[in-house]
Order: structure tokens, then C-alpha cells, then sequence
């Protein structure tokens, strides 16, 4: 059968400008994309989804399996789903494939989706001739009625180029019955291919395996007001939407039974907004005997020893929550608003019931100094959470549409959007890497990690504790290292 939409997962590459860095480690299923080719197939077309990313593909390598396909429409991503709330500041990627797709198959009609055109459509236009149409905010719905073939003007969401101008319509209403939506098309997708890593899900604590796994979606939105947060694919910040315990427990079932998952991550931005609804999704785990392990992003002031104890008994092994910092002066100030009280009971309620607990960490935001820095390694060091060290080096960037990014226009006076918001991360309402170095920074988180470790024999700790003694006796005078090694050779 005749393929009608080919979507492509966008190979991404790191992205390093001065400190600031993203990294491109997850390599997840792209929900976005198979949640749209559900809703395709729904309307009774062919759909056929190429992840690049996980796969690794050249841009040139896609353009000609789309070429061999022939499809009528091409669906490319500038950020897949579990990065819609912290995407590259970047579009190099999908700019240049769909400028390859164009040039292999100049006819094709080419939509992008993303939070890039969500916020900055022309920008992204320009940038961009070979995109012809952009959609904005939610996809799947938007893109029903394009491949309906309804008039552009007339649909909402969407921004296009019309006899050489931009136009963009208004936007599309959020969608709020997510029961609505169909499951994702898993079968569209290299399901055996995909893994959890250590470095995002705490790999070694979640499962004691890296495959069968898979990222679902039971939310969407955030009633959380962080001020650097990116929350602009969801159309409405304020708006908090949920599927049913069923639809979650369905979908969930599904996944273990026909793919024979056995570690899910809840990629939702908080995953405990409204309790009941969760211990009604673990009671029926419990209920249809599943099996698996599986870990999620919450608030710590959404949790309770009654919820934790149940979450556990559903299989719960790890929740990562976002401690930014521990110093409550900088939760306050980026409008987090839990009090470091919370926070400290949170994690000894987890604790107590052997729930791994990640924290996700920025530094640099507003207010930071050397003294709060402190703080946070002094927070991780006395309620029992690994310090890493190097200190990732995780910097707030002032994304376009944020509070944090009409602060950082106020501050610095000039208009920043996406290409030069990475000049501004960590610099927000803070001097603090005026005031401290790099390499001061790994010094003290060391210094800490040490206190924490204290003798400890690990292989690797052992090569960080030594690559630390080499590095200060470089930095000795060498006059110094002649005296001392004089010294040393006299005493035999």
C-alpha cells in the first residue's frame, strides 16, 4: 500500500556555545510524531514514521527513503515530545533536512511542528524556505485538518506563506478531552531499539535492564509557574489536563502484553499534580497484575507517604523531581515556592519506602552565588543524593515566552530570541560566573562528593580523586615541586 505522510524524528547533535551546553542523550520514542500518525491513520492513510535521531541517519539518507516512498506530505520535528519544555536553541538540524527533502523532492508538501514555530513562526519561515506550512502548539489535531486538505486560511495553528508573505493564524484551542486521542502507533516505531539512559532516567536504579522500554504521556501542561520553564507547546500555561486512569492503565497494558515492556518512564512534567488520580492509576496496575518498573517526574510538594507507598506497590522504583537549587531563596525567586522544609521530607518519605529519587539541578538562576551553590552541594550532601561530579554544568536559558526571558530582556536591553538566548544562560539576575570559575565550581563540588564518598574504593571515583592530585600539583610553582622533591630524596 501507498505511503500518504512520512514523519521524521529530526536527527539532533549537541549543542556547546561558551558553557552553556545541551546534550542530545535521550533517545526516546517520539510520541509527537506517533501520536499524529495515529490520528492519520484514523482518516484511513498510510503513514510511516522514520526516526532519524535513534537511528542515527543522515539528512541525506531520509530525503531518499522519502524519495522511494513518495509521499504526499512530509512531517518533520525541530524538537521531539520529551524535549518540548527544554528544545535546542537551535534549528540547524531540521533546517538543513528539510532543505535536503526539498531538494530531492521538490514536490512534496513539507510541514514542521515544534516549540521553535510555536513561539517565533517567522523566524523560522525565514529561516526555513523549505518548510511550507508550520504548526503550532499541539500537533495531531492541526494536522487532521491540513491532510483533510481544508483550506490553509481557515485552519487554525498554523502559519504558512501565501504569494510571498507569512501569514499565521489565530491559534488552535487547546484539546481537552486527551481521551480523545488514539494510542500512539507504537507499530510505526522500532520499539526493541529504544532504552532508557543513566544520565536522564538514573538507568541503574530504574531497572536492572535496558530494553523493552517506553516513555508514555498521561498529561499535559504544568500548574506550576517556574519562571524558566518553557511551557509554550501547551498553548495555555495556566491549563492542567489529564487522561483517565483507565486510558493511562489501557495504554500501559498495551505496552507490557504486545511489546513486552518492563521499564516505562511517565514523561509528564509533573506526574502528582492531582493524587487521587494516581493512586486510582496504582490500584489498577495492582488490579490487572502488571509487571514492570517504572519511574516519573513530580513536585515535592505533590507527594505523601500513602501515595508513595502505593506508587511502590504499582512498581514505582524512581521519581525525579526538580530541586533546582537548596537554597529556598533561589526556589522562591524563580517562583517555584516550596519551602526547602517540604523538600527535605519529601525525600525522606521516598527514601523510606526505597523510591530512588533524581534531582534535576540548574545553575545560574536568578539570584545564584557562590553561597547558595554551597548550599545546594550542602543540601545533596546531607539528605543522601549522589553529588555528580563534574557538576553538570545545567544553565537556565532565557527560552522566548518565558518570565525568565522578559527578565532577561529588561536586564540586558536588547531582544533575545532563540539564536542568541544561549549568551544569556546563567547570566539572568546573577553575576555568579563572574564570580566563580569552571573549574572552582568542580573543585568544590569534589570537595563535597569526597565528604560524601569518604574512602571510597570505586575504580572510577579513585581516577577522579587522582586526576585531582596531578591537577593541583601542576599548578604548584615549580621551583616548589624541585624543593619538595630535594626534600623527599634527602629523607632516604
Amino acid at each position: 500500500m501507498k505511503v500518504d505522510v512520512v514523519l521524521v524524528n529530526t536527527r539532533q547533535e549537541n549543542f556547546q556555545q561558551g558553557i552553556f551546553s545541551l546534550g542530545n542523550s535521550r533517545k526516546n520514542q517520539p510520541l509527537d510524531l506517533a501520536l499524529a500518525a495515529a490520528v492519520l491513520e484514523k482518516q484511513g492513510l498510510k503513514a510511516k514514521i522514520i526516526d532519524a535521531n535513534l537511528l542515527r541517519f543522515s539528512h541525506q539518507k531520509v530525503a531518499a527513503m522519502i524519495l522511494k516512498e513518495q509521499p504526499k506530505i512530509v512531517i518533520i520535528n525541530t524538537a521531539a515530545i520529551d524535549r518540548w519544555e527544554c528544545p535546542l536553541p537551535t534549528i540547524a538540524q531540521p533546517s538543513l533536512l528539510a532543505k535536503t527533502i526539498k531538494e530531492k523532492f521538490p514536490q512534496v508538501r513539507l510541514i514542521a511542528i515544534g516549540p521553535h514555530g510555536t513561539v517565533a513562526p517567522k523566524w523560522v519561515l525565514k529561516k526555513c524556505p523549505a518548510i511550507d506550512v508550520l504548526v503550532r502548539g499541539e500537533p495531531a489535531i492541526t494536522l487532521q485538518k491540513i491532510i483533510k486538505k481544508q483550506p490553509l486560511p481557515k485552519i487554525l495553528g498554523i502559519s504558512f506563506r501565501h504569494h510571498g508573505q507569512i501569514i499565521s493564524n489565530p491559534s488552535r484551542p487547546y484539546l481537552g478531552n486527551l481521551d480523545s486521542l488514539p494510542l500512539p502507533a507504537y507499530h510505526l516505531l522500532p520499539m526493541k531499539l529504544y532504552g532508557p539512559l543513566s544520565d536522564h532516567f538514573n538507568g541503574e536504579k530504574f531497572t536492572g535492564q535496558t530494553h523493552p522500554f517506553s516513555i508514555i504521556l498521561t498529561s499535559r501542561g504544568c500548574p506550576g509557574r517556574c519562571t524558566f520553564c518553557f511551557k509554550k507547546m501547551y498553548q495555555d500555561n495556566k491549563t492542567y489536563r489529564f487522561r483517565s486512569p483507565k486510558s493511562v492503565v489501557d495504554e500501559i497494558e498495551f505496552l507490557v502484553k504486545k511489546y513486552s515492556v518492563r521499564a516505562i518512564y511517565i514523561q509528564d512534567l509533573s506526574f502528582c499534580v492531582i493524587p487521587e488520580r494516581v493512586m486510582s492509576i496504582c490500584r489498577e496496575i495492582g488490579r490487572r497484575k502488571l509487571n514492570f518498573s517504572w519511574g516519573c517526574e513530580a513536585r515535592f510538594d505533590s507527594i505523601s507517604p500513602p501515595l508513595l507507598r502505593a506508587m511502590k506497590k504499582a512498581g514505582c522504583s524512581f521519581i525525579n523531581f526538580g530541586l533546582e537549587s537548596g537554597s529556598e531563596k533561589i526556589i522562591f525567586q524563580c517562583q517555584k515556592n516550596i519551602k526547602i522544609e517540604v523538600i527535605k521530607k519529601a525525600i525522606a518519605d521516598c527514601q523510606k519506602v526505597n523510591i530512588a529519587v533524581g534531582c534535576f539541578k540548574l545553575l545560574g538562576l536568578p539570584g545564584e552565588t557562590r553561597g547558595t551553590f554551597k548550599e545546594t552541594l550542602a543540601f545533596l550532601l546531607k539528605n543522601k543524593i549522589a553529588i555528580p561530579y563534574p557538576f553538570p554544568l545545567n544553565l537556565p536559558l532565557p527560552y522566548p515566552g518565558t518570565p525568565l526571558h522578559q527578565q532577561a530582556e529588561k536586564q540586558f536591553r536588547t531582544k533575545i530570541t532563540w539564536k542568541n538566548a544561549p549568551q544569556f544562560a546563567g547570566r539572568v539576575g546573577t553575576n555568579f560566573f563572574d564570580q566563580v570559575t569552571v573549574e572552582e565550581i568542580q573543585r568544590l563540588t569534589y570537595q563535597y562528593q569526597l565528604k560524601q564518598n569518604g574512602k571510597n574504593k570505586d575504580k572510577h571515583f579513585y581516577r577522579l580523586l587522582m586526576k585531582e592530585k596531578i591537577a593541583k600539583l601542576k599548578s604548584f610553582p615549580k621551583k616548589l615541586l624541585i624543593s619538595l622533591g630535594k626534600r623527599s630524596f634527602s629523607k632516604r
